[in-house]
């Protein structure tokens, strides 16, 4: 949860210095998120390499009731929500062709987005397998959960 409060922080802070005309400093923001975007990436590798065991009795259960509430995702948690609709959708609208270089870190931060979802589905393709249905519902399996997630909100990012 802490890394996605830091991607919020990083983001929201791009979104400022860019609209500012700070370039300078938004970039610092935008390396910023790529970095915990990065850090999310491991974080989801390195839960993978856990025992079905440990996943079982220490990860899966926040992921439920009474944690969370019924029909939750990790991916639908309310910072999540948050990242999508205060931060995602305002990025989404940014123009910057006119600015390579935070073009070229944004296109950087995309494909960090990109590994972090793979990296999420790895670790559901491990521990609930490919075809099992997902905490959210039972229609998608939940690796096709997280990539109908990835899909929805890289069209956002225009990614």
């Amino acid at each position: 949860m802490i890394i996605i409060q830091g991607l919020i922080i990083s983001l929201q802070c791009f979104i400022f210095e860019y609209s500012k005309k700070k370039f300078l400093q938004s970039l610092l923001y935008l390396n910023n998120a790529i970095k915990l975007m990065k850090a999310t990436e491991v974080a989801l590798y390195y839960t993978g390499e856990f025992s079905s065991k440990s996943y079982n009795e220490n990860v899966r259960p926040t992921l439920m009731p009474p944690i969370s509430q019924p029909e939750m995702s990790g991916l639908n948690w309310r910072d999540h929500q948050f990242m999508v609709k205060n931060c995602m959708r305002s990025i989404g609208k940014l123009n910057f062709t006119s600015y390579p270089i935070i073009q070229k870190k944004y296109n950087i931060f995309i494909i960090s987005l990109k590994k972090a979802y793979h990296a999420h589905k790895y670790v559901c393709g491990k521990f609930v397998g490919p075809a099992s249905g997902s905490l959210r519902s039972n229609e998608y399996s939940a690796v096709q959960e997280i990539e109908k997630f990835k899909k929805l909100r890289l069209k956002i990012l225009k990614g």
